[in-house]
């Protein structure tokens, strides 16, 4: 009769691991059918942030109906993961501000007024090098939307031109990768408090500026990098910057760099610290743009509204998906 019993009481527990095995396969099928379709956003005619935000309420309302467990329990786990989320939403949300503020100063200016070079070979290594530290400062999208919009003002449409464009991809992946703050990825994970600032720098930064050299070192030898100096357009010399734009430039740059400082002195979340240097800016434009209503574009509100707001909440819908 005991072995009957232990027989019957392994079957049960079989069959529930077997119900939950099936539950976990259902919810990886909902979510693998949701992520495929996001590269099909165009055929259907939606934004790619729409099933992002709809496949984290369905897995959990499939949690709830098939694992029947109460609702303050699915709420207790999910005010839990929406904390974690949100400090890497709220950081995003912070960082892409501060940069759309000094962009919107001409800030990155500074940078380009000193790429003096119309050698092809030599500007090919200078603007690698340049993105690559930049991504370190900047997330690489950031990076890469500044550097390719700068080429287009520094070098007039050719193949010598693509071959800059596809330097300054690799460069800003290479440069975001050595970072705490230059990938959506390693901001995660140093959020999380699974990697550190200093030990993330003196191991990658040498793989990372290798699989930079490396790419460079092969396009060199390219018939279009040999070729003859590039005519550079006059657009970025005709562009202004914005008044004080050198100091909203280097406040920007600061804030951004402050953030894994402000971590290792105070122990609170990086978040924190991106929104204190954004508050710091806020202050800094408003004072030196007061009074002067044609220079609104120049604030802090006017950024909030051109912010990669949809970026976010994709993260946050990608995020919270792979937490059930």
């Amino acid at each position: 009769m005991a072995e009957a019993m232990e027989t019957e009481m392994d079957f049960s527990d079989g069959e529930q691991q077997t119900n939950a095995n099936n539950n976990n396969n259902r919810a990886s099928l909902v979510a693998l059918y949701g992520n495929s379709s996001l590269g099909l956003e165009k055929q259907h005619h939606h934004e790619q942030m729409l099933l992002p935000l709809i496949i984290p309420g369905s897995l959990l309302i499939r949690f709830l109906v098939t694992q029947g467990p109460s609702a303050e329990v699915v709420v207790s786990e999910l005010q839990h993961a929406t904390s974690e989320v949100s400090e890497i939403v709220f950081f995003l949300l912070g960082a892409m501000t501060i940069v759309e503020i000094v962009d919107a100063h001409q800030g990155f200016k500074l940078v380009t007024d000193n790429i003096t070079t119309r050698k092809p070979k030599t500007l090919l290594w200078v603007v690698g090098f340049v993105t690559f530290f930049l991504s370190s400062i900047l997330d690489n999208l950031t990076s890469t939307i500044v550097m390719v919009s700068l080429l287009r003002k520094l070098v007039p449409q050719s193949e010598y031109r693509k071959i800059l464009g596809a330097v300054v991809v690799i460069a800003a992946n290479a440069g975001g990768a050595w970072s705490p703050i230059g990938d959506v990825t390693t901001t995660m994970l140093w959020i999380h408090g699974q990697i550190s600032t200093l030990p993330t720098i003196q191991g990658l930064f040498i793989p990372s500026a290798v699989s930079l050299a490396v790419p460079l070192a092969l396009m060199s030898f390219s018939s279009e990098v040999n070729g003859k100096g590039q005519d550079s357009s006059d657009v970025l010399s005709s562009e202004k910057m914005a008044p004080r734009g050198q100091l909203v430039f280097g406040v920007g740059l600061g804030a951004l760099v402050f953030v894994p400082v402000f971590k290792s002195l105070t122990g609170l979340p990086p978040y924190m610290g991106i929104l204190l240097g954004l508050g710091v800016l806020w202050i800094l434009t408003d004072a030196i743009h007061y009074g002067e209503s044609e220079r609104q574009k120049l604030k802090v509100p006017h950024a909030l509204s051109r912010i990669d707001t949809q970026g976010a909440l994709f993260f946050l819908g990608i995020l919270l998906s792979v937490r059930y």
